[in-house]
């Protein structure tokens, strides 16, 4: 394994598995992460029961028993207390929280035939060449979705 990551992208994956004859769900544990050279790798696969910040300390330590000594920056989906875990065991990491998960958490809260217009609008946003246009698209964002009625 490489010492230094850019990105190290961090997720659980919950499937329904068979067990002793009973459905049950098991979380894989998945960590790719963006080497120097710009290629991505699979940096490994864990089997859990469910995901929790406490089976995430695991990972990053078989990780830094590995080689990892230190990760740029971690992308997650801001599983309660994750971030903090992170820094258990990559004390200078930043932490981002993923696209697609910050589109999820956001769609909480649009009713269903809304949301189509409302993630192409956020993708306005994500998708700006730079920091000043990303603020006006979100300016725009806001004034058009916190009217009391979108029309």
């Amino acid at each position: 394994m490489d010492p230094v990551y850019l990105i190290v992208w961090m997720d659980g994956i919950v499937f329904k598995v068979r067990d002793n004859g009973k459905i049950i769900n098991k979380t894989v544990y998945l960590c790719i992460g963006l080497r120097q050279n710009g290629l991505k790798e699979v940096l490994g696969m864990w089997v859990g029961k469910s995901e929790s910040s406490s089976f995430w300390i695991g990972v990053l330590t078989d990780l830094k028993a590995r080689g990892v000594q230190d990760i740029l920056i971690t992308c997650t989906d801001n599983l309660n207390g994750f971030t903090d875990t992170i820094r258990t065991i990559f004390p200078q990491s930043s932490t981002q929280i993923c696209v697609v998960h910050q589109i999820r958490n956001s769609c909480k809260y649009v009713v269903y035939k809304d949301k189509k217009e409302f993630t192409a609008n956020m993708k306005n946003i994500y998708n700006t060449p730079n920091k000043e246009v990303a603020a006006s698209e979100l300016d725009n964002l806001e004034k058009k979705w916190t009217q009391p009625i979108h029309n």
